[in-house]
This record gives C-alpha cells, sequence and structure tokens, in this order.
C-alpha cells in the first residue's frame, strides 16, 4: 500500500463519507467481533488503494466481494467508477444484524447465501475479491466455497486473495479446478 501519510493526504474522504454517515457509525454498538469495520477512515484507504492501484481489469468488469462485511468495496468502488459490484456474505444472524447496520448507514446491499450454493447463473463474474473470507469460511467449507466461486467465475476469471499467504492454503484438489475455468489468482495485502 502506499505511504498511509501520502494517501491521507491523497483521499478526499467526504467524496465516500458524509458526516452524517460517520456520526452514524461511531454510534453504532460496539460488538465484540466486528468493532474494526467502525474505522471509516481505514476501510476508506484500503478500497482507495485496491480500486485506483489494485485492481487491474475493467470498470465495467462484473465484480464479487466474496465474505464483503461492511460492504467498503462497493461504496468506494463505485464512486472510482466500478458500478457493477455485489457484496456476498454467509447468511447468519450475527452477520446479517452486524453488518446489515452498515449496510444501512452506507446504503449499501449485499446478498446473501447459505453456504451451500450461490444465487448466481454460471460463469457470470469477471471477478472475485475476497478480502480475509477465505480464511474463515464460516458455516460453510472449503468443497462448497470454492466449488460455488468457479461456477459463478467466467472463464479467464481474477481471483484477488488477501492476505497473500491465504493462495498458499488453497487445497491442492482445488487447483485442478482453478486451472480448468483458466482463473488467475492475484495476491494482495491492505497494511
Amino acid at each position: 500500500m502506499a505511504d498511509k501519510t501520502a494517501l491521507k493526504e491523497i483521499i478526499d474522504f467526504s467524496l465516500f463519507i458524509s458526516d452524517e454517515q460517520i456520526n452514524q457509525l461511531q454510534n453504532l454498538r460496539k460488538d465484540k467481533r466486528w468493532n474494526e469495520f467502525i474505522n471509516y477512515d481505514f476501510n476508506i484507504e484500503i478500497w482507495y488503494n485496491f480500486w485506483t492501484t489494485i485492481y487491474k481489469g475493467n470498470k465495467e468488469d462484473i465484480i464479487m466481494d466474496f465474505g464483503c462485511g461492511s460492504l467498503y468495496s462497493k461504496l468506494v468502488g463505485n464512486k472510482c467508477g466500478f458500478t457493477a459490484i455485489t457484496g456476498l456474505d454467509i447468511d447468519n444472524e450475527e452477520v446479517r444484524d452486524s453488518f446489515g447496520r452498515y449496510h444501512d448507514i452506507l446504503n449499501v446491499k449485499s446478498d446473501y447465501w447459505d453456504g451451500k450454493q450461490m444465487n448466481y447463473v454460471n460463469d457470470f463474474f469477471d471477478s472475485i475479491v475476497a478480502k480475509a473470507s477465505l480464511s474463515k469460511c464460516v458455516d460453510s467449507s472449503w468443497d462448497y466455497v470454492i466449488n460455488e466461486l468457479v461456477r459463478v467465475s467466467k472463464v479467464g476469471a481474477k481471483w484477488y486473495i488477501s492476505p497473500k499467504y491465504m493462495i498458499d492454503r488453497l487445497p491442492e484438489q482445488f487447483k485442478s479446478i482453478l486451472d480448468s475455468k483458466q482463473i488467475k489468482i492475484i495476491g494482495w495485502d491492505w497494511d
């Protein structure tokens, strides 16, 4: 990532989030597990850097943020000109409650899945972005996650996986599935 001081000087946070939204985020009940997402400035920096320097696709690409959490990816991505970003997260009460409040405040919408089958047609997404979500597989398994992500990815899709070490943790059995669709894996870090 670019020097944080320099990046903060480049970013006009008011383009992404209003003072009213900041106040609403700061007044959210503090969740034990998801407090990190109240750091709106850090999240905006992460996603601004991703969309302006890391992402190598086109602004017209159909993109999934897998395990999207608070969905700052879409908030920032839309302002950077990426208009077809879909957030997908696991459908459980904790996720809907915690992140649903962020989505309401940030005026973004996420899709949810049952951990077994994603509600998208085959060969739909140009890119999959996974920021720390492949390390969790909440209410799902590697088999379902990888097979479904491959199914909904177009031939030649790009997967942006962070942290980079998660690429090495992909079970060997999935590498041939990824190769069969010519999926390119790109590692990235946000710190």
